[in-house]
This record gives structure tokens, sequence and C-alpha cells, in this order.
């Protein structure tokens, strides 16, 4: 990147695409999705819709925006999903931990499957940013327009908001969240195990503040997430995210995963400071935790992977986000020959699980629909021969006037409640410190705009 744009991040060029290339009269902000993956400096951003593909309780419904709206039967839709999407076609996707369970009552699909009438890659690390991904002429258009602007030095950096109003969330109080953590610690005590324990939280909105202005700012705040997103699932429903690990990535026929376990709470005392990342490290419960997810991933790998080619790079390192760390490692090898994108996804679905299997009624009640918490987003490219595929945690969900997130603590049989308490309001401090600026901003200039008129 030039010496005078130096200072500009994924964030500052994947908003500027958004907010200055769609056309208020054919699409919107609101038809537009973004992937961004900050290790790889690039990011995707999907403008318009070309194709949307919903898969519902037991039929795929593929929509090409021509008004007839094509439906397939199928009663496992990793059956034909090869069938259904276009071989020459990138898609984003979403896959909901509701599909694996079918008492779960929601009006959303299952999976959603995006095609974008133009697909531009953005790439911070290049001198010329801006790309068709899609290769058609008008995307190129799109990217010269893009280049041209940042050539010219148009494009400026985001400001995020510094004073926020306090927000409250509705959810279950701390005694009943503890009580079901005990329920969980004593149920492991008869079988080892893990279980994903979570606390959803949710309030009003008032007025019409703009999603995205939400996305940019908590983009701002948890700049070393692995990926974020944003996507507009229909008129009144958004889903962003800053999530800290990937399912897994393919890139060629390099397949990866990140293993993130275990969590400690980030200080601004340098002396607790320490002493947190210290205890993380040589905790007993938290190097279990971490060491059961990654005996997982290996094993897994060993299935995928030709022989003799599987390797950790990262072993027990940190991951430090804003108001969390994680233990991190890091396994990656060559995928065999025999071996799809279609099944290393179904492989991956459910992506936030509870185990062994005897131990997920303790977790899931099986009917309180999980709004994609827990679940996939990602994006692959057309051949299907590349994809970055993410779990969905640390998100935010947007439906009318109502917000909602989920945090989650994996419980093992040395955990301790009040210890996971900390832990699940500590990875959402993030969350909601953006969701408290973005609705202080707004207000802000609600408030200015009134005085103006």
């Amino acid at each position: 990147m030039s010496d005078t744009n130096k200072s500009l991040t994924l964030n500052d060029l994947c908003s500027h695409a958004c907010r200055t290339i769609t056309s208020p009269a054919e699409n919107n902000i609101n038809s537009n999705y973004v992937l961004m993956v900050p290790r790889k400096n690039k990011a995707w951003v999907g403008l318009g819709v070309q194709q949307i593909i919903r898969y519902r309780i037991d039929r795929f419904c593929i929509d090409n925006g021509d008004g007839d709206v094509k439906e397939i039967l199928c009663d496992n839709p990793f059956d034909l999903l090869d069938q259904v999407l276009g071989k020459k076609a990138s898609y984003f996707f979403m896959i909901s931990l509701d599909l694996h369970r079918p008492n779960a009552v929601s009006g959303l699909p299952t999976m959603i499957w995006v095609q974008a009438k133009h697909e531009i890659e953005v790439d911070v690390s290049k001198d010329v940013p801006y790309a068709s991904s899609d290769e058609t002429a008008e995307s190129g258009l799109i990217a010269e327009k893009l280049n041209r602007q940042f050539f010219e030095n148009k494009i400026t950096d985001l400001s995020t908001p510094e004073t926020m109003n306090e927000v409250n969330w509705e959810s279950v109080g701390d005694n009943d969240f503890i009580k079901r953590l005990d329920s969980s610690i004593e149920a492991l005590q008869k079988i080892d195990g893990k279980i994903i324990t979570t606390r959803a939280y949710s309030k009003s909105l008032s007025g019409n503040p703009d999603p995205y202005r939400l996305y940019e700012i908590y983009n701002h705040l948890e700049s070393s997430c692995a990926a974020s997103h944003f996507i507009q699932l229909d008129e009144d429903t958004v889903s962003l995210g800053c999530t800290p690990e990937n399912i897994f990535s393919l890139e060629k026929n390099i397949l990866d995963f990140d293993v993130i376990a275990s969590t400690r709470g980030v200080s601004s005392d340098p002396d607790k400071d320490a002493r947190w990342e210290s205890e993380l490290r040589s905790n007993p419960k938290e190097l279990k935790e971490h060491t059961m997810a990654l005996g997982r991933y290996q094993k897994r790998l060993g299935e995928l992977c030709k022989e003799g080619t599987v390797e950790m790079d990262h072993h027990l390192d940190v991951r430090l986000f804003r108001y969390v760390r994680h233990l991190y490692s890091h396994l990656y090898g060559q995928l065999r020959d025999e071996i799809s994108f279609f099944d290393l996804l179904k492989g991956s679905s459910p992506a936030l699980s509870t185990y062994p299997d005897e131990l997920i009624p303790v977790a899931d009640d099986g009917v309180t629909a999980t709004k994609y918490y827990g679940g996939v987003v990602g994006r692959v490219s057309s051949g299907f021969s590349d994809a970055d595929v993410f779990l969905n945690i640390r998100s935010l969900f947007i439906n009318k006037n109502e917000i909602s997130t989920t945090g989650g603590v994996g419980v093992v049989r040395e955990s301790r409640s009040d210890q996971e308490l900390v832990e699940v309001k500590n990875k959402l401090r993030c969350v909601m410190e953006a969701e408290a600026l973005w609705e202080s901003e707004f207000k802000k200039l609600g408030n200015k705009n009134d005085l103006e008129n």
C-alpha cells in the first residue's frame, strides 16, 4: 500500500466499497455482505444479490430474483448441496445449529447461501487493493473506480465514537446461570467430556440505527479477530460478528484448523494482566480444556489429510483480544484427493458441540432457537477449491427492533461456576461495548438533528 494510504485498514476499504458503490435505487447497503479475514489481509464484499438459496425444514428454496422460487425437497441438505450450488459462483453462507435441532422454533432458514451480483476482493497488503473476484466486466469496472478513488485519496479513516451511555440487556439472572453451570459440572463428574453452556442476552432498539455502522465500530474495537462478517438476511434481519477462530480454511489443497480453547481476561493493570496470562498458560483446568479440543482436531485432520503432511506451527500460544485471551494452536495438512469442500462442511456441522453425545441434553433444551449463534459462517470461491469457514460466535443478531447476542463457555470436570460466569461476561464485553457506542452515537446524531431543525 502506498505511503499516502498506509493508515487505511480493511475496515476502511470495505466500508468505502459498500457505501459508495451501491446504488440506493437498486441495491442499498442492506443487500450486501462482507467477510474480512485480517490474517490474510483480505476481505470480500458482495454488492447486490444474484441468487439466494435457503434451506428450511425439508427443502431448498432457490430464488434467482425473477419472482419464481424453485423448491427442491431434501431431508438432508448436505446430500444435494453440491448439485444445488452453481459451480462457477462464489457464495457467502451461514449454517445454523438449528439444522441439527429439529424441535427448535425459528422462522429463519437453517442454511442460507448468497451469490452476489458483483463481488470485490479487497487486499490491504497490495498497492492496488481492489480487484474483481468474479471476473465479470462490471465487477472489473467497480474495482477500477474504487482503485481510482483510492489513489486520489478519497478514502478516509473511519471515525469511532468515544463516549457511550449505559445499555441494559435482558438475560437470565447470574444465580440462574450459575445453577446451569453447576448442573453441567455435576454431570461431568460421571461422564468426562465438555459441555457448552450458553447465556443469551437481548434488548429492544429505538429508532432505526444503521446496522452497518455497528459493524464498523465493532471491527475497529476487535481488530485482531480471526474474521468478521456482515450480512442482511432479509429486510428486517441482520447478522454480524467478529469471531476469534476458524472452523477450517482451504486454499487449493491445504487444509488448516484453528484450535481456540481456554480463556482468561485482559486487565489494564500490568501486574494483574501478567498474572492472568501466566494462569492461562499453567492452570490444569485450562490446559485440559485446550488439550481435549486439540486432540479432537488432530484426530480429524489425520483422517482428512495425506499421511505425513500434518503439521502444527503453533502450540499453546496466546491470542490476545480486546477483553479476553485464549490458548491457541494451529494445525494444517495436505487434503486427501478424494475429500471435497462438501465433505469438510458436512463434517464440521454442528460447529459448536457438547461431547460425548450423552451430555447434550444437559447443555441444550433442543427447543430454543440459536439465531445462528455457534453455527457456521463463511465464503467459498467458484469451483469450491478455496474456502474460509468460521465459527459464528461473538456475534450480534438484529431482527426488527430487537438485538440479541449469546455467550458460551466450555465446561469441563474441573471448572468452577464463579469463574465460568466471569468468563462468559468477559467474552461479550467487546460486543456490548460496540453496541453501546453505536446506540449512543445514533441518539447523539438524532438529538443534534432535532436541534438543527
